[in-house]
């Protein structure tokens, strides 16, 4: 059923993409939140585990910074923004950094995990 919800939610984002022209005017809104949100998710991965167990390999740190995915629940909760000067903006920064990480970081994780074990 999860498959299925998943599958349905992701076409309808899909079909939403298609009325969204304004995508292209907001690229750089979107390069600097995902470099923003990889430096957020960084900190947020390494100081709880400093202040824990007081050390942290930097492969261990980049492995758990690129492993977190943002999948639709980003996008659903963007599109149901209320319609304000703002929404075109934060809807397009979402779409960006849902795609990097579904595309970029999901095909990648693979790699990332036996480079940094080695």
């Amino acid at each position: 059923m999860d498959e299925v919800l998943n599958t349905i939610l992701f076409a309808m984002i899909g079909l939403q993409l298609v009325s969204m022209p304004f995508l292209r005017e907001y690229w750089l809104l979107g390069i600097v939140g995902i470099l923003i949100l990889l430096v957020a998710r960084m900190a947020s991965v390494s100081l709880p585990t400093l202040f824990v167990l007081g050390k942290l390999r930097l492969s261990n740190l980049f492995t758990l910074t690129w492993a977190d995915l943002r999948g639709g629940i980003s996008i659903a909760m963007a599109l149901s923004l209320p319609v304000s000067p703002f929404r075109e903006s934060i809807l397009s920064c979402c779409y960006f950094i849902v795609l990097f990480s579904i595309i970029g970081q999901g095909l990648t994780i693979n790699w990332v995990v036996k480079r940094m074990s080695n």
